[in-house]
């Protein structure tokens, strides 16, 4: 909105079923989504009726709350409205989001953003072709934290209501804090389709023998072949695939598979792994030898439901070869393809042992701040919390 390019409004507060100005093809297309929120709502009053969990979800202004028959529903036993802001699960913008439910568990989802933005994240773009490319549209897939925080959360209600007997897997934890200053010329892929498997993995799940439809992707029914251990003082990496940082408890040698992004120092551990899997898909030659880690068990500093490169790895390492090579599209930005030289300030080379330009080295370096921190409280009461940056 407020935009010289910004789309035709087809709706408006007072008129949510659409303008009395319409006609042609907008009359048309707004006569038809009519038709399948109709449909979808009166689907929504049976299930709710029923007692069956229904989740329904849209931008926190969007028309779709002002229809009559979403008032209707509103006063049915249980619903209620939880609201969140996209980038605190794994978004690159600040979009406000909202759910309404009869699902109480899903409320867990709410959270507000404390991150540092770009003043420009919704500003839209022309393309090549001279064609204006608004940001919404990477913003309507669902981010892979998303997606599963909310599939947890049916699961911890369908145990709740004796509708299912599950081991419920570790949830996502909200990303409320940090810097996504420069994610909106990431891919929006590199926050949702490329980690979902390694989401899967670092939450403890195993992928499914078969598909579960033709919209699961095929390779993602390959098995896991590695998993991640935490490496502390009393558990040495031993026969493990080392690919931590090499300072700290550790003490082991410095391999190619450790991250160039380090926490605290290039930003909070989501933050770190983001910028990894996009740094990762150039790396022809560290993909070729992803065959050497399949099988092995991969060592690590983080602890256990913590973001961490070693979960991509082992998604990464049971694909075939062909899947793994898989190129983003080209990264633009205002028309123009971002030149190589700012998405390289992104990243360091994987073999430094030693600062960058304009980094600090660090004796005490913020993770190992942040493991000795917690390692003061029980596991518990500093889960989820961000240690501050020292």
């Amino acid at each position: 909105p407020g935009h010289h390019a910004s789309p035709k409004p087809l709706r408006g507060e007072g008129n949510v079923r659409g303008l009395p100005s319409l006609n042609g093809r907008d009359a048309e297309r707004v006569a038809q989504a009519n038709s399948f929120i109709d449909f979808t709502f009166a689907q929504i009053a049976q299930l709710v009726t029923d007692g069956k969990a229904t989740i329904l979800e849209s931008p926190a202004r969007s028309h779709l709350w002002g229809f009559q028959q979403m008032k209707d529903i509103r006063k049915m036993p249980q619903w209620r409205r939880t609201q969140y802001d996209a980038c605190c699960w794994g978004g690159a913008r600040r979009k406000k989001q909202a759910l309404e439910s009869n699902v109480p568990e899903v409320h867990v989802i709410e959270s507000a953003c404390h991150h540092t933005h770009s003043s420009s994240e919704w500003t839209p773009v022309r393309t090549p072709d001279g064609k204006w490319s608004y940001p919404s549209s990477g913003e309507a897939e669902y981010t892979a934290d998303l997606a599963f925080a909310i599939a947890v959360a049916l699961s911890w209600w369908a145990i709740r209501t004796g509708k299912a007997k599950l081991r419920v897997p570790r949830a996502p934890v909200v990303q409320d804090t940090g810097n996504r200053v420069g994610w909106t010329d990431m891919p929006p892929q590199v926050m949702r389709c490329w980690v979902m498997a390694s989401t899967a993995v670092r939450l403890g799940l195993a992928p499914p023998r078969t598909r579960p439809g033709a919209w699961f992707p095929e390779e993602d029914t390959a098995p896991i072949t590695c998993w991640r251990t935490q490496v502390t003082a009393k558990k040495p990496a031993g026969t493990a695939v080392y690919v931590g940082q090499t300072e700290g408890c550790s003490r082991s040698p410095r391999t190619k598979w450790a991250s160039p992004f380090v926490p605290g120092q290039h930003g909070t551990p989501a933050e770190c792994l983001t910028k990894y899997v996009l740094w990762f898909r150039s790396q022809k030659e560290l993909r070729d030898s992803l065959h050497e880690i399949a099988g092995k068990a991969l060592a690590c500093e983080c602890p256990p439901g913590q973001h961490c490169h070693a979960d991509f790895l082992a998604s990464q390492a049971r694909m075939a070869p062909d899947q793994r090579g898989k190129q983003p599209p080209a990264i633009q930005r205002r028309g123009k393809l971002l030149p190589q030289l700012v998405m390289a300030s992104l990243a360091s080379s994987a073999t430094a042992g030693y600062p960058g330009q304009g980094e600090v080295h660090q004796r005490w370096p913020q993770w190992g701040l942040d493991a000795a921190i917690r390692s003061l409280f029980p596991e518990d009461w500093t889960r989820g919390v961000q240690i501050p940056v020292l």
